[in-house]
């Protein structure tokens, strides 16, 4: 029950703050970025400390902050200098590692690292900057079906159990919450079509929905299995009661790029 209310306080004064940054879009969504990848790229230093894995937390937070600039305002192939620098960067690090094993690994954390925060926190500012000028009601739908998908999710499992979707990795999803966050998904979407609070054709707002709803799910399992991996059950307690920031954000990094590759892709 305290923790239920810790949730509940942390989200009665963080979701209106959220919203309202997302409104305000330019200086004050760059600074949210920048504190949110600075707070996301230390809790995967942290846990790469403990299994004992040489994470420079430096070149991290430098190749996560420079990703969404030669991504997301269309550098053109600036990406592929980004990717030839966080190779060599990476590798370099590797070379001066005694032990390659953990080296490599090294290696692997900066840029997978550095993609899953950089790109996922980056489409944040690319989708607030759509030229359509729906940027904030995007926003609005993308985190419509991430809050209320998962809220879905995990009442229809307590509710009604079943089978698990993946026991290995998070004992408590289940088939049918999945669903019901699916369910939950589209149904926003035929509201916001009813609404006509975005001026999207249907058929891309139906699409974004599922989108998010699968993309999403795939998001919080795949932070999952890093906090199994990592013997972790959340990666800080810097948000109270809900974890850290990639605890909290889990979702969103994976959702928010797949929202706007569906949106250009559409070209709407």
């Amino acid at each position: 029950m305290r923790n239920f209310l810790t949730r509940l306080s942390v989200a009665v004064v963080g979701i209106p703050a959220l919203l309202w940054i997302f409104h305000q879009g330019a200086m004050w969504l760059n600074i949210l970025v920048v504190v949110l990848t600075l707070a996301a790229c230390f809790e995967i230093w942290q846990a790469a400390q403990l299994r004992g894995i040489p994470v420079a937390l430096w070149l991290l937070v430098l190749l996560a902050l420079s990703l969404p600039v030669v991504v997301w305002p269309r550098g053109g192939d600036w990406w592929i200098i980004w990717a030839a620098a966080a190779c060599v960067g990476s590798a370099a690090w590797v070379v001066w590692r005694r032990d390659p094993v953990t080296g490599a690994l090294a290696a692997l954390a900066h840029i997978a690292g550095a993609v899953w925060i950089g790109v996922g926190f980056g489409a944040l500012i690319a989708l607030r900057t759509l030229p359509a000028g729906d940027g904030f009601r995007w926003l609005m739908f993308l985190f419509a079906n991430l809050w209320i998908g998962d809220t879905v999710a995990y009442l229809a499992g307590s509710r009604i159990g079943g089978p698990k979707l993946s026991p290995q990795i998070s004992p408590r999803k289940t088939i049918a919450g999945a669903i019901a966050q699916l369910v939950a998904s589209i149904l926003i979407a035929v509201i916001y079509i009813l609404a006509g609070w975005i001026t999207a054709p249907a058929p891309l707002l139906l699409a974004a929905a599922f989108a998010i709803g699968v993309v999403g799910q795939i998001g919080d399992l795949f932070e999952s299995v890093f906090k199994r991996a990592f013997g972790m059950k959340d990666f800080s307690s810097l948000i109270p009661g809900h974890g850290g920031v990639l605890d909290r954000f889990d979702s969103t990094l994976f959702a928010a790029p797949t929202l706007w590759i569906l949106i250009r892709l559409w070209q709407y």
